[in-house]
């Protein structure tokens, strides 16, 4: 009887064998692209059911990234408000989408946020704020 684990070895197999590479490292890889899978059908299904929208957000020069689950219907203060909660920071922060700057008066779905965005968030100290405003 075949199973999805004797698939995924003989799969992994031929890819170690093929591209020379550690049959365990193979292994690795196909499940992580398996639970990526996953979870993205699971944050599919999620805005669906729920409109709840699931954003990657990545601090520049960090290696931090977070999934937020959240209202498109809700401001960009409220997700920066989350976003603060949840990681850390000692400065201010700015989120951009697709190339913009999110406002914090605005409702993410009017600023083209939509399920699975990518949102870079960049940490500046407040001094470095007004260094660039004068």
């Amino acid at each position: 009887m075949v199973t999805v684990a004797s698939l995924k070895q003989d799969l992994a197999f031929n890819y170690s064998d093929v591209m020379a590479i550690p049959l365990e490292d193979v292994l690795n890889i196909l499940i992580t692209l398996q639970a990526n899978a996953i979870e993205k059908l699971a944050a599919r299904s999620r805005f669906q059911n729920e409109g709840l929208a699931t954003i990657r957000v990545k601090v520049v020069g960090t290696q931090q990234v977070q999934d937020v689950v959240i209202s498109l219907k809700k401001t960009g203060q409220y997700l920066r408000d989350m976003i603060l909660q949840t990681m850390t920071f000692d400065s201010r922060l700015k989120l951009i989408c697709n190339g913009i700057i999110l406002r914090d008066d605005v409702i993410l779905e009017d600023q083209r946020v939509s399920n699975s965005s990518q949102i870079l968030a960049l940490s500046f100290s407040s001094d470095e704020e007004t260094q660039r405003v004068s």
